[in-house]
């Protein structure tokens, strides 16, 4: 089954050489009116020890939208992509070795990049962006600003939005000092989340901002889920099993009806074909009711949708087990109406 994820811009803190040290990661995210896309700008401040040309930061720069821009000292640099020669990554980013990881035995190397407490994911260098620069020993400043997309969770009946903002690189820089963060949803009216917990000063409706001197988490997230409307709501209560078993009552109490209506006037074959007919059909109508129950919901719910219910179409195998079921159960009550329209007398 596919995965309920579909997976928005990762956007990503830096990777750091071992050669710098990290002393502020300044995030700012703006997020549009419609919590579409979000405007990322990072300023990194960094104490170098080295003097010389260096590459002092891996960015990964994949799925952004428009450009991926990076000044250091307010100067804008050229991005270059990491070279797929073994020789060259162990040589020229050799200060960055401690980050790269083999994946699963294959002689290509990535990153691993914490998506959650248990789970991670490989990223191939080629995935990241370098570039290389002469510094001087102190202190520099490294901006950089891009546009990110929406995350999309479908696993619960309405779709749950996000932005995410991965912290784990931080993990193996030199040593970690501050991070501070800024979320302006001024732009979005309705109400966001946010696992960083209450902000520091101000609000997420608004201007949020935070202060930690630790990573609070592998990743940031600010998230929206649209609410369900009153029928929605109404109907979800009830649940798509509910639906079923509601539906399946009123297919039941028709058919029986039909049966007394056919036998109560002696019409002997013809309520006979209705118990055989209407047996093979009315269990197959009801398992793709259910079914069906699943798109009545998503269709009031409307494009928020989630829409991921997994493979309900399997619910047609029960056909097996209910069809020979409602066969006998339909079968004892023609042979009810029919003894008593016949006065009791007739046992077959």
């Amino acid at each position: 089954m596919a995965s309920p994820i579909l997976r928005g811009t990762h956007a990503i803190s830096a990777v750091s050489s071992r050669d710098m040290d990290v002393l502020n990661e300044n995030l700012h995210i703006k997020i549009d009116r419609h919590f579409k896309t979000a405007f990322y700008q990072i300023e990194y401040t960094i104490r170098n020890q080295l003097e010389g040309t260096q590459i002092p930061l891996l960015f990964h720069a994949r799925d952004y939208l428009g450009k991926f821009r990076v000044w250091v000292d307010g100067k804008p640099v050229e991005l270059k992509k990491i070279p797929i020669e073994p020789q060259d990554t162990s040589v020229k980013f050799n200060s960055f070795s401690n980050s790269f990881k083999k994946n699963h035995g294959n002689q290509n190397k990535s990153i691993l990049i914490d998506e959650s407490y248990n789970s991670g994911r490989y990223f191939p260098l080629s995935d990241f962006l370098y570039f290389e620069i002469s510094l001087k020993p102190g202190i520099h400043k490294i901006n950089v600003e891009y546009t990110g997309k929406v995350w999309t969770n479908q696993n619960d009946w309405v779709n749950e939005y996000s932005f995410r903002y991965f912290l784990s690189p931080a993990k193996q820089w030199k040593s970690f000092h501050a991070l501070n963060v800024v979320v302006d949803a001024s732009a979005f009216i309705k109400k966001i989340h946010s696992n960083l917990g209450a902000p520091d000063s101000g609000d997420l409706q608004t201007h949020a901002y935070w202060r930690f001197s630790k990573i609070p988490s592998d990743y940031i997230q600010l998230s929206y889920q649209p609410p369900l409307n009153h029928s929605a709501e109404m109907l979800i209560s009830v649940s798509p099993r509910g639906m079923t078993v509601i539906f399946g009552l009123m297919i039941f109490v028709f058919h029986v009806m039909l049966i007394r209506f056919t036998q109560k006037r002696q019409l002997n074959q013809l309520a006979s074909f209705l118990v055989i007919s209407g047996s093979l059909v009315l269990p197959f109508i009801i398992l793709i009711g259910y079914g069906y129950s699943y798109d009545v919901i998503d269709h009031i719910i409307g494009s928020h949708a989630g829409r991921y219910h997994g493979y309900t179409f399997f619910s047609v195998f029960l056909y097996i087990i209910l069809m020979p079921l409602y066969w006998g159960i339909m079968h004892r009550i023609r042979l009810y109406y029919k003894n008593r329209f016949a006065g009791g007398k007739s046992k077959t």
